[in-house]
């Protein structure tokens, strides 16, 4: 039977709950070893269950911003350890039902993978990253257990369309079946063509638009059901960067304005001067001086304007920041520095990212994650490094190949043509294939198969978190 993350970058077969004693700490102060859980189905009622499922080690949290663990007050002896092992498991199991700590794989416990060193062929000419990301990260308190900070199962949404008075509606899927998750401090990469359902399933995520069906936890709270009331106080913790920074902000308002909306809103400031003292902060984080407050959007650059946009989502403290294509209307070289300034930010702020792309190199460039998007469907997902380089389903072979090359040859005869597989026509998201959304523009469909049946997300190569939606990937 399928589980909420049959979609997503997990294992198929989900953790029981955690019954086994914390470990034993080492008195020389160092990491205590991962004990090891079993992994299997919860038995039906009446029945014993065999106890042969594999063993999978238990994992621990990266970087966890605001972390104490040096603190006198985190530092246990093994004596306390053992004293206090049982009231941390009851604490636990209280706050984390049995039905819902046995949805998360092992997986998502783990830490977040440092970000991609080694750029794909063709996407040698970016910038390297600011800063070492797991040498930055703050220490985890011994024996915590943390959980993913974002949590989409099974999104859909579908925009109805009518034809006329009295025509039949029809509707359009615009995201299908979207299943992942986001751990703190790390950034989810999300690339697909124009029209696959990037924006879309960012605005869906943020509840900008309500979903169709599936749900979204934040913070392992189901917000797709929230009232508009209950949401508001979560909304200051999940922010947006909009993808054209001059329809974004309001041309009526000064910078000063425009960035502390949100303090005003959320109450965030006791008086003008405080509210003042905050929203240089945040402009001085985004590298724009003071003297940008009593500006108007129209005096600005279009690089300075990202920033401002840039600076509003930060000036409330938010944890999630949703990046929606933040670097599509700027020029090159303000395209760097975009890049270079949210790396910076996550590092030193800790932010968990979702980065909505279509250019390759600027999701390789600050992503750990991505996931390649189709017609509303991711069709693979993985860590960024072996993404670009294996490539296992043809549109993402495809993608990488329509990424132009630079040559160092001047005769323009000599340059060599890009070969790609998109030149097909996107097949219709009002009446999508009934099998593989890709197999009308695949050179490997199957006739009877790949346009008969879906493809789901597989683990192509045991252990190594790499998924592929493909009847016939290319490995």
């Amino acid at each position: 039977m399928s589980g909420p993350y049959d979609n997503d970058d997990n294992d198929d077969r989900l953790p029981g709950r955690d019954t086994d004693p914390p470990p034993a700490v080492d008195p020389r102060g160092e990491r205590p070893r991962p004990r090891l859980i079993r992994v299997s189905d919860p038995p039906e009622a009446g029945s014993e269950a065999e106890d042969d499922s594999p063993l999978l080690p238990d994992s621990h949290p990266a970087s966890v911003r605001n972390s104490h663990s040096g603190s006198p007050e985190d530092s246990h002896s093994v004596a306390d350890e053992d004293s206090h092992s049982s009231a941390a498991e009851d604490d636990r199991d209280s706050q984390f039902p049995p039905d819902r700590d046995s949805q998360f794989p092992p997986e998502d416990l783990s830490p977040a993978r440092p970000r991609v060193r080694s750029i794909p062929p063709g996407l040698s000419e970016i910038p390297p990253p600011l800063g070492e990301t797991p040498s930055d990260a703050p220490p985890v308190t011994r024996g915590q257990r943390v959980r993913p900070l974002l949590v989409v199962e099974r999104l859909s949404k579908v925009f109805p369309i009518r034809q006329g008075l009295f025509g039949d509606p029809q509707f359009l899927h615009a995201v299908e079946d979207v299943s992942f998750y986001l751990r703190r401090s790390e950034t989810l990469g999300i690339v697909g063509e124009s029209g696959s359902g990037k924006s879309t399933l960012a605005r869906a995520v943020l509840r900008l638009t309500e979903p169709t069906f599936g749900r979204v936890l934040f913070d392992d709270r189901d917000i797709t059901r929230m009232s508009q009331a209950d949401l508001r106080p979560i909304r200051r913790r999940m922010q947006i960067i909009f993808q054209d920074p001059s329809a974004a902000l309001n041309p009526r308002m000064t910078v000063r304005e425009i960035v502390g909306e949100g303090l005003s809103i959320f109450r965030m400031a006791k008086d003008d001067a405080e509210a003042t003292a905050l929203v240089e902060k945040a402009l001085s984080l985004t590298g724009l001086p003071p003297e940008t407050m009593p500006r108007f959007p129209h005096e600005l650059s279009g690089g300075q304007k990202q920033r401002v946009g840039i600076a509003r989502a930060l000036a409330v403290k938010p944890e999630l920041l949703v990046c929606d294509e933040p670097l599509s209307a700027l020029d090159v070289s303000v395209q760097a520095q975009i890049m270079n300034l949210l790396l910076r930010l996550q590092r030193d702020l800790g932010l968990s990212m979702l980065f909505i792309s279509h250019d390759l190199r600027a999701v390789a460039h600050t992503s750990h994650r991505v996931a390649v998007m189709f017609l509303g469907k991711i069709v693979e997902m993985g860590p960024t490094a072996t993404v670009c380089e294996r490539r296992y389903h043809p549109y993402t072979r495809a993608l990488f190949d329509a990424v132009p090359r630079l040559t160092r040859s001047t005769d323009s005869r000599a340059r060599l043509p890009i070969v790609t597989d998109l030149a097909a026509d996107t097949p219709s998201a009002i009446d999508p294939p009934k099998g593989c959304v890709y197999a009308p523009r695949c050179p490997h469909a199957e006739k009877g198969k790949c346009d008969v049946e879906v493809p789901v997300l597989t683990e192509v190569v045991p252990g190594s978190h790499h998924r592929v939606a493909c009847w016939h990937p290319e490995v």
